[in-house]
């Protein structure tokens, strides 16, 4: 695994980092204005000590340029800048790349999905085995990243390869009295070789094979009776549901595990630090950290494009022009850091308690979008993370044996109120499910994240709080208004 500390150098560091950078690598004015990141790299880069990133084709990247440890050193890059906050500031945590920082986000994110079977089993599993942290994934994650964890599964993984009695002797010599390092370590092993014989395309494909069926399964058994296929697919699909999840959700972390596990892989093991460089003051950069959070969310409902849900919402963005994808459609707003954009358009309006219609005249995408981000942060704030996470395992706890169970109730309630109420609940339940439960479920980490950014006071004020059913019917209406201006062609 490869960490590296990155900073972000604001605006009031940015024309001292670049003039920096102008001394040490010969770079026009027009490629320094073009620079986003920079990477810094203990291996040998060229013969010139640096290089714009290449991708995979061959296409050079200008955004982001890499030099060499002797030729730009991080530590002296921080001198050259003031040492304050309106300068540069430390990134949230590390920067992380492997295939065990690809499994924690996996872990997490399936661990706090307690509308599924697997994130309870996640839970008492992790329980069981001596994390005692009530619904918090921390210390896990903690562990899981740690160097120390890190460097042990890593030998036993090698030494398993030769001799499995003496990996697993080595494995508790390394991890000693350390019971619950040596179970997880088992567990981690075990996920990463699942994950990594999964074909990627296989991950993709599947989950949304599976999501039509789903749903169109229960109506096939209600016109067909007859047929007994439909039937043990209506039996057995919230159980095959499960399984899809596990690989329609995390396609993006696969694909990092592939790529951190196949051998050989030396490119990113140079990276040894990382700047990025934004024109941003200190809170608009906070903003937009908020921005990034709540786009986390929307990316797993819109941009896995594993599900029937996030293939329609997929489509309506490709009615807005020309996007390939949600991700394509995101960046403009995310990364729209320059005077008279976006974030500082946002940042503007929030602090002066402006009209964000205003603000956002002949702009319409904009100004959706800044309501979606303002009411999805403000509802956040609304909550305690305590409520969060009860009333979301309380549903869970109800909802997940209820639809693992709801095909066996249909075998033996047919008649009356009951099995009405069986049946119909047998043919909207997977659709219910893929418009609004299963992100019930995915939504939670992304809440806890922004409540983690709406600690510091300076953020928390340009989203006060609000009552939550409010927020929730204001949210809806912003969507609704999205859809109608942009895709209807009607006035909001």
């Amino acid at each position: 695994m490869i960490t590296t500390n990155p900073i972000t150098v604001l605006e009031g560091g940015r024309e001292t980092l670049l003039k920096y950078l102008k001394e040490k690598v010969q770079l026009s004015n027009e490629q320094l204005d073009k620079l986003k990141r920079v990477k810094v790299a203990s291996g040998e880069v060229n013969k010139n000590g640096w290089k714009f990133e290449e991708d995979s084709n061959g296409k050079t990247n200008e955004e982001i340029l890499i030099i060499k440890k002797e030729v730009g050193d991080l530590d002296e890059i921080k001198k050259e800048l003031d040492n304050g906050q309106d300068s540069y500031v430390p990134q949230e945590g590390e920067i992380q790349e492997g295939a065990l920082h690809f499994l924690s986000q996996i872990m997490e994110r399936a661990f706090h999905r307690r509308t599924t079977l697997v994130g309870w089993l996640e839970y008492f599993f992790l329980r069981s085995f001596g994390f005692k942290d009530d619904d918090d994934f921390e210390q896990v994650k903690n562990k899981l990243t740690s160097e120390n964890f890190v460097s042990n599964l890593t030998a036993y993984r090698k030494a398993k390869e030769d001799d499995e009695l003496k990996a697993k002797e080595s494995l508790n010599t390394a991890f000693g009295d350390d019971k619950a390092g040596i179970k997880l370590a088992k567990l981690a092993s075990f996920l990463l070789d699942t994950y990594n014989r999964l074909p990627i395309g296989f991950a993709k494909f599947f989950p949304f094979v599976f999501s039509i069926q789903n749903i169109a399964m229960p109506w096939l058994k209600s016109l067909f009776p007859k047929v007994k296929l439909f039937d043990f697919m209506v039996l057995i699909n919230p159980w095959g549901y499960e399984i899809s999840e596990c690989m329609g959700n995390y396609v993006k972390e696969i694909q990092g595990i592939h790529k951190s596990l196949k051998p050989n892989n030396k490119e990113d093991e140079k990276v040894i630090g990382e700047i990025e460089i934004t024109s941003l003051d200190l809170n608009e950069h906070k903003l937009q950290r908020i921005i990034k959070k709540v786009d986390e969310g929307f990316d797993r409902l819109v941009g896995k494009g594993t599900t029937v849900a996030s293939w329609c919402l997929t489509g309506i963005l490709k009615q807005l022009g020309d996007y390939k994808g949600y991700q394509q459609f995101a960046k403009q707003f995310t990364d729209d850091t320059g005077e008279g954009g976006f974030i500082k358009k946002l940042y503007a309006s929030l602090t002066n308690s402006s009209d964000l219609e205003k603000v956002f005249d002949k702009e319409p995408e904009k100004y959706y979008v800044a309501k979606i981000v303002s009411w999805a942060t403000r509802i956040a704030h609304s909550v305690t993370s305590e409520e969060l996470k009860y009333y979301t395992n309380l549903f869970g706890a109800i909802f997940t044996p209820l639809n693992l169970s709801m095909p066996i109730l249909a075998k033996f309630f047919h008649k009356g109120v009951l099995g009405f109420l069986v049946h119909t609940a047998l043919k909207f339940f997977p659709l219910a499910n893929e418009l609004i439960f299963d992100h019930t479920g995915n939504f939670r980490k992304e809440i806890l994240d922004v409540q983690k950014e709406l600690e510091d006071e300076s953020v928390a004020q340009m989203f006060p709080s609000i009552d939550i059913k409010s927020g929730v019917t204001n949210l809806i209406t912003s969507f609704r208004d999205f859809a109608k201006k942009r895709v209807v062609g009607e006035a909001a």
